[in-house]
C-alpha cells in the first residue's frame, strides 16, 4: 500500500459478488470486483467500514478516503457518510 498498510488476497469477492460490510454497528451489502483485501490500514487511517473477516472496506484520513467496492455499479449505491461529507 502507498499509504503504509498492508494488502492481502481475497477469493470470495470477485466478479461483482454482494458481501456484507459494517458500518456503525449496522450492515449494509455491497459488490466487489476485486482480489485483494486491506488487511492493514496505514498507520493514521480511521476504519470506517469492515467485512466479515475484519478486513477493512473503508477508511478516511482528513482529506484522503477509500472504499474497496464499486458504488457506481451499485442499483441502490451507498458510501459511508464521512465519505459523502468529504465529496460535498
Amino acid at each position: 500500500d502507498t499509504l503504509g498498510g498492508t494488502v492481502g488476497e481475497k477469493d470470495r469477492h470477485r466478479d461483482g459478488v454482494e458481501h456484507t460490510v459494517t458500518y456503525r454497528d449496522q450492515d449494509y451489502t455491497v459488490n466487489s470486483y476485486h482480489g485483494l483485501c486491506i488487511k492493514i490500514p496505514h498507520a493514521s487511517a480511521t476504519v470506517l467500514a469492515r467485512d466479515t473477516d475484519g478486513d477493512c472496506e473503508a477508511w478516511i484520513d482528513e482529506n484522503t478516503a477509500g472504499i474497496v467496492w464499486h458504488p457506481e455499479r451499485m442499483t441502490d449505491p451507498w458510501i459511508p457518510e464521512e465519505i459523502k461529507d468529504l465529496l460535498k
